[in-house]
């Protein structure tokens, strides 16, 4: 089952083999591909102190856990205590497709792409230790190929639905075909709904029809959950999800298409898998192709907007005891 969050590590068997060099090639090779890309360097050095004197040096001195600095030109963060990997990667899930780190050596966290200096070959590994490409170090796009194979990584689509995905899958778990899916029906619904993502609070009620990574998505893009009691499963074993407005009574039914799975296959014929395939498909393959929209007959009791902000304001006022 591909990770949350891909994690390739570029070692090296000395210094100045080329680490850098090799990270910054498939940083700029998966980009191009359309993959939001993290990286992380490792150093033994201290970090750097803030100007002194500066606001945030005495943030810094007073205490403050993290600190960030908002720019006109970017953002820059800094951390009190040192940080192990796993950690700076469970803080980028859900904001990048997959990290590329240059060092590391003491933990065996996701892949390896190891250069030997004295042959100036690499040898990227899996996570469980199997060989999965070797060539010369230079050849940074035959890795990131091997990489992209690896994760069963999956690009395309539109920036949002890209950033809903990488969001769905952080909250998930896992990076699956289901997470795009279950994206993909709640953006087909909100659209026929007259809506947005996220729906306004309370604006939702989504109902499955069965409990797969789907669901999940669906929750994560709408913004609707069992605790909000505005998302119920009811189980007959079929992907689709019924959304309804609360302040018009709109009812669609959005069903995935069982012909998508083939689709996908015929799509992608290069891909390492059929799940493989269906993660790149997903992405881009027409809504009619992959979905099948259905407005329904309105139901309930249908709530303005000032009475649902009523209901909201009645749920942070009760507690309820069990």
């Amino acid at each position: 089952m591909p990770p949350a969050l891909p994690v390739v590590r570029v070692l090296a068997n000395r210094r100045n083999a080329g680490k850098t060099w090799l990270a910054r090639a498939l940083i700029e090779d998966l980009t191009s591909r359309g993959f939001a890309v993290g990286a992380v360097k490792h150093s033994h050095h201290t970090m750097p102190l803030d100007k002194p004197g500066s606001d945030t040096e005495l943030f810094t001195q007073v205490g403050a856990a993290r600190v960030v600095f908002v720019a006109a030109d970017g953002v820059l963060e800094r951390t009190q205590s040192p940080a192990e990997l796993e950690a700076v990667i469970d803080d980028l899930r859900g904001r990048v497709d997959i990290a590329i780190v240059e060092g590391f050596k003491s933990t065996d966290l996701g892949a390896e792409l190891r250069i030997d200096a004295d042959t100036e070959v690499a040898r990227l590994t899996s996570m469980d230790g199997r060989l999965i490409a070797t060539a010369p170090r230079d050849d940074a796009r035959h890795f990131a190929s091997a990489i992209v194979d690896l994760f069963e990584m999956a690009s395309g689509g539109d920036p949002r639905l890209g950033a809903l995905v990488r969001r769905a899958a952080a909250q998930h778990g896992h990076q699956c075909p289901g997470v795009t899916l279950g994206v993909r029906m709640a953006l087909a619904a909100v659209r026929a709904l007259d809506l947005e993502v996220p729906a306004p609070p309370r604006r939702l009620e989504v109902t499955m029809e069965t409990a797969r990574c789907a669901s999940d998505a669906i929750a994560s893009a709408t913004g609707c959950s069992p605790g909000r009691r505005d998302f119920t499963v009811e189980e007959r074993g079929i992907m689709a999800a019924r959304f309804r407005d609360r302040v018009t009574g709109r009812v669609v039914r959005v069903e995935a298409r069982e012909a998508a799975k083939e689709i996908a296959v015929s799509m992608v014929p290069g891909a390492t898998s059929r799940r493989h395939a269906q993660a790149i498909a997903y992405r881009v393959m027409p809504e009619d192709s992959l979905l099948a929209v259905t407005v329904l007959p309105p139901t309930g009791e249908c709530r303005d907007s000032a009475s649902l902000e009523g209901t909201r304001a009645g749920h942070r006022g009760a507690h309820v005891h069990s």
